[in-house]
C-alpha cells in the first residue's frame, strides 16, 4: 500500500469514527461495513499510533516463539480488559436500551450480555494460558497496560468489540506463520478459531456479514501493535495513583457509613461501577481535591469505585475496591 493510499485510508477511517461517536444507528452500521472494507482494525488505526513499549523488534527476522506469544498476549490483555471493564460499567438494562439490538427477539437480546461475559472469560483464559506458556519457555510475559477505549454506551461497545475481534483474527492469522514449535502452532490456531467465533457473533449483532470473505486477511505484528497503541494510555498521566481514601464506620446496627475522600489533586466524578456489588454511591457525585462524600446504611460487601473526568466517560484511575464488613 502506498503512502497516499495509507493517508486516504486514515482520513476515511477518522470520518467513520466521528460518525460512529456522534451519529445514528445507521451510521454505526455504515462504520462497521466500511471498517471491514478497509481491511479490519479500522477503528483501532483511527484512534492512534504506535506504542513504544510494544513496537520493538515486532517484525525482526530473528523473532522467537516467545516474541510471537508476547505479541498475542498483548492483544489478549487488551481484549480482556475491554470486556472486563465495560461489562462492569454496562448492566442488563443498558443492553436492553441499545439501539444496535433493536429488531432482535427477546431471547437473542437477553442472551447478548451473558454471551459477552463468556467472551470475557475466554479472553481471560487466553491471557492465563499464554502467560503460563511464556513462563514455561523461560520468557517474561508482557503485563497489562492502561487503556482508554472511548466507549460511551452499549452501541459503541458492540461496534468496537466487533472491530477488535475481527482485528484479532487477522492478527493471529498473520502471527501463526512465525511460530516454529509445532505444538505452539496448534495452540495458536485453536485460539484463532475461537476469536473467529467471537468476531462472527459480534458481526451478527452489529448487522455486518458474519463471514465476509472466503479467506481471512492477515496483518503483520507491527501493523497490529501500532493499531493497539491507539487504546494504550500513559498510566502515570491518567492519575492511576489511588484517588480515594475510603473509610467505613459501623453504626449500632449492621449497615455501615461509608465516607470517600478525594485524595488526588484534581476534580473527579465518583462512580460505583460494579452492578452486582454493594451500592456505596447515590448518583455520580463530583468531588474537588480533599472533598468527601458519605453514604449511610451500606450493607456488608464490596464496592468498586472509580474516578472519572466529570461529565464524561474518561476513566481517570484504576478501580478502588472498598471492602465493607460490619455487624
Amino acid at each position: 500500500m502506498s503512502d497516499t493510499d495509507t493517508g486516504e485510508t486514515a482520513t476515511e477511517t477518522r470520518r467513520i469514527v466521528d460518525s460512529l461517536k456522534n451519529g445514528s444507528l445507521s451510521s454505526r452500521r455504515s462504520f462497521l461495513q466500511k471498517s471491514a472494507a478497509l481491511g479490519g482494525g479500522a477503528l483501532v488505526l483511527a484512534l492512534g499510533g504506535s506504542s513504544e513499549a510494544l513496537a520493538h523488534d515486532a517484525d525482526d527476522d530473528d523473532t522467537s516463539d516467545v516474541d510471537v506469544l508476547n505479541f498475542a498476549l498483548t492483544l489478549e490483555h487488551l481484549e480482556y480488559a475491554f470486556y472486563r471493564d465495560l461489562l462492569e460499567e454496562f448492566d442488563e438494562k443498558d443492553f436492553r436500551r441499545a439501539k444496535t439490538l433493536n429488531g432482535f427477539g427477546n431471547r437473542t437480546r437477553e442472551d447478548v450480555r451473558p454471551n459477552l461475559v463468556d467472551v470475557r472469560d475466554h479472553e481471560k483464559a487466553h491471557v492465563d494460558t499464554l502467560t503460563e506458556i511464556i513462563e514455561d519457555l523461560g520468557g517474561d510475559p508482557v503485563e497489562e497496560a492502561c487503556y482508554d477505549f472511548g466507549v460511551d454506551d452499549v452501541d459503541d461497545f458492540l461496534a468496537i468489540a466487533a472491530v477488535l475481534e475481527n482485528t484479532g483474527v487477522s492478527a493471529y492469522d498473520g502471527a501463526i506463520s512465525l511460530i516454529e514449535d509445532a505444538e505452539l502452532l496448534t495452540a495458536g490456531a485453536t485460539i484463532a478459531t475461537v476469536e473467529a467465533r467471537h468476531a462472527s457473533y459480534l458481526n451478527f449483532l452489529t448487522d455486518a456479514d458474519p463471514f465476509p470473505e472466503s479467506f481471512d486477511p492477515t496483518r503483520t505484528k507491527q501493523e497490529v501493535l501500532d493499531a493497539a497503541g491507539g487504546f494504550i494510555v500513559d498510566c502515570d498521566a491518567s492519575d492511576s495513583d489511588q484517588p480515594f481514601d475510603v473509610a467505613v464506620d459501623c453504626d449500632v446496627s449492621n449497615p455501615a457509613k461509608v465516607t470517600v475522600t478525594n485524595v488526588s489533586e484534581r476534580r473527579v466524578e465518583l462512580r460505583d461501577i460494579d452492578g452486582k456489588g454493594v451500592d456505596a454511591v447515590d448518583g455520580r457525585p463530583v468531588l474537588d481535591p480533599g472533598e468527601s462524600y458519605t453514604k449511610r446504611g451500606v450493607p456488608s460487601g464490596t464496592a468498586v469505585l472509580v474516578a472519572f473526568e466529570p461529565g464524561s466517560n474518561e476513566r481517570l484511575s484504576d478501580e478502588t475496591r472498598a471492602e465493607i464488613r460490619c455487624g
